[in-house]
């Protein structure tokens, strides 16, 4: 993860990391990660492609755990943001897209 990824990510945040931690040293983990799972803090709103303004495709109810597939910082002119493409694996057929999360 990058450092600037990371600083975005450490703002206020629409997922919350479960608690892991590492077996070898009880420690928990504090790194975003591609594939693993997070809470959901709010609804979050799903969009077809990796741009805030791109056509609406679903929601991502509060509360609901959630697979991070990618990480990806994005910038336009109103700042910067992480873009994640997330799935809610509970839901037959998933429910997925592409989500602002910070």
């Amino acid at each position: 993860m990058t450092a600037r990824l990371r600083n975005l990510l450490l703002r206020k945040s629409a997922l919350e990391p479960l608690h892991c931690s590492d077996e070898s040293s009880g420690e928990e983990q504090e790194d975003w990660i591609a594939g693993s799972r997070y809470q959901a803090l709010r609804d979050i709103p799903l969009f077809s492609r990796q741009e805030p303004r791109s056509e609406a495709c679903g929601t991502i109810p509060r509360g609901s755990v959630v697979l991070v597939m990618v990480l990806q910082p994005h910038e336009d002119e109103l700042g910067e943001a992480v873009m994640a493409y997330i799935a809610d694996t509970k839901i037959p057929g998933w429910t997925k897209g592409w989500a602002t999360i910070s």
